[in-house]
């Protein structure tokens, strides 16, 4: 049998995988979750091998088997996608255990998406299901044959997630004048003329300083956007990438050739150190696939 082996990128996280071996099948199984949604998607690769004396299984015993294993799978919140060699006909209209899978997964409410045949003897024997209220596969193909089962591509609707913004309040107080600040606290009632009250004092004390503050450093509002962080990032990519915009910023107000040039160069080693870093994070990612069999594991 021929199992791929999950490669996921930076949008996407797998968890752990579970194994589900019955007598009739053998299954894999793992939740895919994309960066800042909370609805994960139960992938479920099937494998049931053809009967024959050797392993002892029918048709009907698989069915009887897959069937409580979907209902299991049915109850889950996550999104449900179920694909594998099921070796059955399903294309047949006079099969009794395709027309019993088909029965199983009507009940269920699950569609199968492959209309093409993908065996070199002209059947389908390749699935791809998922539940009919989950809309989520977009489109299936089968390309070429490597063995004597067609490559089958899914393509899911699973969009990036938006970025989450948010409306934030700032002062510079960086860039205020200190002794101006500090000159007119000490014109200020609350210095000339502070109350006895303690409750009346403490109001003093926050409408004085909010207001003087209002105009030395006044309040200002902006939308920050958060994003999911990349895996590969690192601190010295932020450092040289805040000192990349400073440069910016100061080209823009000087428009000096040595200041664009100062710029530029910036520019390049921030995009140089990014490519260096995700270099060596897929270097270090693909090895460590080992400890899972490879990334692809032909049985």
């Amino acid at each position: 049998m021929r199992f791929e082996h999950l490669y996921l990128f930076d949008i996407v996280r797998h968890g752990p995988e579970s194994s589900y071996n019955d007598l009739t099948f053998e299954s894999l199984c793992c939740d895919l979750t994309v960066n800042g949604t909370f609805s994960p998607i139960k992938l479920v690769i099937i494998y049931r091998p053809p009967c024959s004396p050797v392993n002892c299984t029918t048709p009907n015993m698989f069915l009887d088997e897959f069937s409580d294993y979907l209902s299991l799978l049915s109850t889950s919140v996550c999104k449900l996608l179920v694909v594998g060699d099921f070796n059955f006909h399903w294309d047949s209209a006079i099969d009794p255990y395709s027309a019993r899978l088909k029965d199983l997964f009507e009940t269920l409410d699950i569609s199968q998406y492959v209309n093409e045949s993908t065996h070199v003897n002209g059947h389908i024997l390749d699935l791809v299901c998922a539940r009919s209220s989950d809309n989520f596969v977009v489109s299936v193909n089968v390309s070429c044959f490597l063995t004597d089962h067609a490559t089958v591509h899914c393509s899911l609707n699973l969009c990036k997630p938006e970025a989450r913004k948010h409306n934030i309040s700032y002062r510079k107080y960086a860039s205020m004048s200190h002794d101006a600040f500090a000159n007119d606290i000490s014109q200020s009632d609350l210095v000339n003329n502070p109350s006895d009250d303690l409750q009346i004092i403490v109001e003093q004390y926050d409408s004085t300083l909010r207001s003087i503050l209002d105009v030395h450093a006044p309040k200002k509002n902006c939308t920050k956007t958060f994003r999911p962080a990349n895996p590969w990032f690192s601190p010295e990519i932020t450092n040289a990438k805040k000192l990349h915009k400073r440069l910016e910023r100061r080209w823009r107000r000087t428009k000096l050739i040595a200041d664009r040039q100062r710029f530029s160069a910036q520019r390049l080693l921030v995009a140089n150190m990014i490519n260096e870093a995700k270099a060596a994070y897929y270097k270090n990612k693909i090895p460590s696939c080992d400890k899972q069999k490879g990334l692809v594991q032909n049985c």
